[in-house]
């Protein structure tokens, strides 16, 4: 017969009371097992446990098909894989077994009933109807994969076992069974636990029976639903080297822990049962504040509660607790994934399976990526070292789909997910381009919280233009050391205006409608949105003028100038007896000669303010080549003094010149519009 070493010590060496050494954290996700889910060939696979059935070395796994009435054996190989052994499924009945004891598994628990050296499996049959009672199975292993069913199997067991665990109770070297029951008397159900001590053959005698308490209910009752305890699990929480017990209570949402006594009896634990909350599920056990004493994790619907052992079988809420999850939950297993040296807990769920990681303080957090997918319904987890990489993996029934998945959990090789939304890079922009990023990842988790969302910037300076404007680039890196980088992205950025430059000066008529200046448009960058450009001017007034002449570029970008214009009058032109240039007027010298012209403007309106003539200049000139402007001139002299007039009735102004001495001049009539009019005289 092998050796048995104590259960507790099971139990230390499994969730790392110091009996390991501590590595350092290391990053990992989870990936599906080659070939997983498995199909189990039963039906609807409830409760799962792990061991080493075919002793090779490498953990196999055990499932409770509840509508098939048998255990699918799924043995393992190196690659974390399972294939079902010769002759799985294995019922859970003898061809002489009582048709008043139910055969429906739903609860599963793995030991070496008969002290033969081998793994044997229990399971526990609730009743779902009245008049049939529920039932325990034994099948004895082989040591090969394969099993026997006990004989007598299934023994009775109560009317509605749920689940069951395995302890010494008695410390007679043999192992117990432990078994959650609910009894329905006429107007109360009793919640229970049977003990049922093992013989060193495998066979079982009843033992104490544990009332946790009797209550009401009304009628009509689902005995399905009508709150079972459940989830039952054997640890010593006050330290006596004794098994106790723990198990949750879905009707009362509450925690029950019992104290053994090493002779088979057991004691509530002060203050218990604890109450929990909504939706109780399960209970999973650990030393998750690394304290040298036993901690619970009670599973909620929804909800993970910490409870820290404080000694004598008390507990005391944990730090952050309850930790709330994003979808239904179920059974629970302790396990150290990511090889930190800490408990994780992995939780079943609906199609997946929930991850949390344990800091050694009695705290949880989900990673990124958990929930990982498995398949349909996935209610009990198993933790196991499937691929033999020295990290715990996870197992899980899947009672929809009727298979088990494998997830395996691997070193964090994958950099983050990094997406940009990155602006059209053909197009031009009148300021700096901003590139919107988020990262993600899925295995170890982002090492820096803020790479989550960043931005990348072109940052180009006030008045350049380039179509090769650069990001920055941003390296993201997770916790494993896997980077990946944003950027550098190229964008066109033009914040320069563009450049005009006016047409050629245009001339209008005093009070000319439509006028206009125009500039034309050019841009190296972006280029113009319209050239040439022109704005409506002034011409109410004579003179030299301007207007501002604003163009833009296609981003945006403006530049303004000023673009010169002149407005004249219509000069109607001397009229007789002086002739206009370049004729030559014969004159005699100091006689008088009166200068006559009209001024008109646009719409043909006669202009006569005096104030149009800013001066009549004469400058002696050669008589061979006339002066054409007034370089040496002198103000002309008018007869008796009396100067520039307007003659209203001929609409003309009148000068009479009194003519100098001989010689040949030219004359220069200067109007406030900048325009000049000439006559030129040789006098005798």
């Amino acid at each position: 017969m092998a050796d048995r070493r104590p259960w507790y010590l099971d139990v230390l060496l499994m969730i790392g009371l110091g009996v390991a050494s501590v590595a350092p954290a290391q990053a990992q996700t989870f990936v599906a097992a080659p070939g997983s889910p498995f199909a189990v060939l039963g039906t609807n696979p409830r409760a799962i446990a792990v061991g080493d059935f075919n002793e090779d070395g490498l953990p196999d796994v055990v499932t409770a098909n509840v509508n098939s009435s048998n255990v699918s054996l799924m043995l393992g190989n190196s690659a974390g894989t399972l294939a079902p052994a010769p002759g799985s499924p294995f019922p859970t009945f003898t061809a002489s077994h009582s048709t008043n004891i139910e055969t429906h598994p739903q609860g599963i628990a793995v030991a070496d009933f008969n002290n033969d050296g081998h793994l044997d499996v229990v399971t526990v049959n609730p009743s779902f109807f009245q008049g049939i009672g529920g039932g325990v199975s034994v099948l004895f292993g082989n040591g090969a994969g394969g099993f026997t069913v006990a004989p007598g199997s299934p023994l009775p067991g109560g009317f509605k076992p749920t689940s069951v665990a395995v302890g010494d109770f008695n410390e007679d070297g043999n192992a117990d069974l432990a078994i959650t029951n609910t009894v329905f008397l006429t107007d109360t159900f009793q919640n229970e636990v049977e003990i049922l001590l093992g013989r060193a053959d495998g066979r079982f005698d009843h033992g104490t029976t544990i009332l946790d308490r009797e209550l009401p209910y009304h009628r009509p009752l689902n005995p399905f639903w009508a709150g079972p305890p459940r989830s039952i699990t054997v640890s010593d929480f006050n330290d006596d080297g004794n098994p106790d017990l723990v198990f949750v209570t879905s009707g009362t949402n509450d925690v029950s822990v019992w104290l053994g006594d090493g002779a088979g009896a057991f004691a509530a634990a002060p203050n218990s049962p604890i109450p929990i909350g909504r939706f109780v599920e399960s209970v999973a056990v650990g030393d998750f504040d690394e304290d040298a004493r036993l901690d619970l994790a009670v599973i909620g619907s929804n909800s993970v509660s910490v409870l820290l052992g404080r000694g004598a079988g008390s507990f005391a809420p944990a730090t952050g607790s309850p930790l709330a999850l994003s979808g239904s939950t179920s059974e629970a297993a302790v396990g150290d994934f990511n090889a930190d040296g800490h408990a994780d807990l992995a939780i079943g769920g609906f199609n997946m399976v929930f991850v949390l990681r344990g800091s050694g303080t009695g705290t949880f957090t989900q990673p990124p990526g958990s929930p990982y997918l498995a398949a349909g319904q996935t209610v009990f987890v198993a933790a196991a070292d499937f691929n033999g990489d020295g990290r715990s993996d996870i197992a899980g029934a899947n009672i929809a789909s009727n298979n088990v998945s494998v997830l395996l959990s691997v070193p964090d090789t994958t950099a983050p997910t990094i997406h940009c939304s990155v602006p059209d890079e053909t197009v031009w922009y009148g300021s700096d381009v901003t590139v919107m990023c988020t990262a993600s990842d899925s295995g170890s988790g982002l090492a820096d919280a803020s790479d989550a969302s960043f931005q990348l910037s072109t940052t180009l300076a006030i008045g350049t233009e380039t179509s090769n404007a650069v990001t920055n680039s941003r390296q993201v890196c997770d916790v494993a050391g896997n980077c990946a980088t944003a950027g550098p992205y190229n964008f066109s950025v033009d914040k320069r205006g563009p450049s005009l430059s006016c047409l050629a000066i245009p001339t209008f008529v005093l009070n000319q409608a439509g006028a206009s200046v125009s500039a034309v448009v050019t841009d190296s960058g972006s280029g113009p949105l319209a050239s040439p450009v022109s704005v409506p001017v002034d011409t109410s007034s004579a003179g030299s003028k301007s207007a501002s002449v604003t163009g833009y570029d296609t981003v945006g970008n403006e530049t303004s100038t000023l673009c010169s214009y002149q407005v004249d009058y219509t000069f109607s032109g001397f009229v007789a007896p002086v002739n206009n240039a370049p004729a030559v007027n014969t004159a005699k010298a100091g006689r008088t000669y009166p200068l006559k012209w009209q001024l008109r403007d646009a719409d043909g309106n006669f202009i006569s303010a005096l104030s149009s003539v800013v001066g009549i200049v004469v400058q002696p000139t050669s008589c061979s080549t006339f002066a054409s402007t007034p370089t040496d001139a002198m103000e002309a002299t008018a007869t008796g003094g009396a100067g520039l007039r307007y003659d209203t009735s001929a609409n003309s102004y009148v000068y009479n010149w009194s003519t100098p001495a001989q010689g040949c001049y030219t004359l220069f009539v200067q109007l406030d519009s900048g325009q000049v009019a000439l006559a030129f005289f040789n006098l005798r």
